[in-house]
């Protein structure tokens, strides 16, 4: 080899290392949890103050509704018992402690616990047993078949006529059952404005009539006629309707005050008191009138003479 190259080379390899030497660390690598984490704008301390103030007055508020709206924890435990009377627990009362317990408001305070037996006993829906217990209280008493056709009889027979049929499912959980079994005892009907009633089927009232008298009846229409518009026809064909049968009663006029008139120059007299010296008459000046009439008279002579 030639000589200056073995020179160069060494010369090369000297000033390489007189230069200092800078070491590359090795770059990590970033999950893509991290990533997302990090790309996440920070939230200042003030945000973060913001957030913990309404969470705490969120749970605040939710704790005092639990154990301050006394009347939300009275609907939550007429419910209660309203469902176990659909469930047909009807003989089967619950105590106050243990309609709390069911209903999870177990740590209300005393002030409500001890509102709410009274409250049970002023609330038409409850009925309180042995003083400390609580059954749902239906507005028609209904456990069987036989029972909801009594209640409907006696219903119809005192004039009152149907019954809804929502305080009928109220009162008797299995009403729709029964009225497709005893169709031949109850007529159920859908109002106008699709309200469910319930009828006693009477039978009084099955009165067999003639086939063509039907067809008959069916075959009048009396669509877009008024009362009146079908009271004409009827006198008009000779047929007299049927009246009120209820009592009439008289009108009788009040007498009225008449005034009485004065005339003008009406005098008022006390005749009672006639001859007394109470009525005295007076001049306009004052003066009696009697003593004003004397004068009087007094001064005509004196001019006279």
């Amino acid at each position: 080899m030639d000589p200056q190259l073995l020179r160069d080379r060494q010369a090369f390899l000297k000033r390489s290392k007189a230069l200092p030497v800078v070491e590359r660390r090795p770059i990590p690598v970033e999950s893509v949890e991290a990533k997302a984490e990090r790309s996440k704008p920070k939230k200042s301390k003030r945000k973060r103050q913001t957030e913990h103030t309404l969470k705490s007055s969120i749970g605040s508020i939710s704790a005092q509704f639990k154990t301050k709206n006394k009347f939300a924890i009275l609907k939550m435990a007429v419910d209660l018992l309203k469902s176990r009377h659909k469930d047909d627990k009807l003989d089967e009362p619950l105590t106050l402690d243990e309609i709390l317990k069911e209903i999870d408001y177990t740590d209300v305070s005393s002030n409500i616990r001890n509102w709410l037996p009274q409250a049970f006993q002023a609330n038409p829906k409850v009925t309180v047993v042995d003083d400390d217990q609580y059954l749902f209280k239906p507005l028609y008493r209904v456990k069987n078949r036989g029972m909801l056709v009594n209640v409907l009889r006696e219903h119809w027979t005192q004039g009152l006529g149907g019954i809804r049929l929502e305080d009928m499912r109220e009162s008797y959980s299995k009403t729709d059952t029964m009225i497709s079994v005893l169709k031949d005892e109850i007529i159920a009907l859908t109002r106008s404005d699709k309200e469910g009633i319930l009828f006693y089927n009477d039978p009084d009232l099955k009165i067999q009539m003639d086939e063509d008298f039907q067809k008959l009846w069916r075959s009048v229409s009396v669509e877009g006629l008024t009362d009146t518009d079908i009271e004409k026809h009827l006198h008009t064909a000779g047929i007299s309707l049927m009246q009120d049968s209820g009592l009439s009663q008289k009108h009788v006029d009040k007498p009225k005050n008449r005034k009485r008139r004065r005339g003008a120059n009406a005098k008022l007299l006390n005749e009672h008191l006639a001859g007394s010296e109470m009525l005295k008459e007076y001049t306009e000046d004052g003066r009696l009138k009697e003593e004003a009439e004397k004068s009087k008279g007094m001064q005509i002579e004196i001019h006279n003479s």
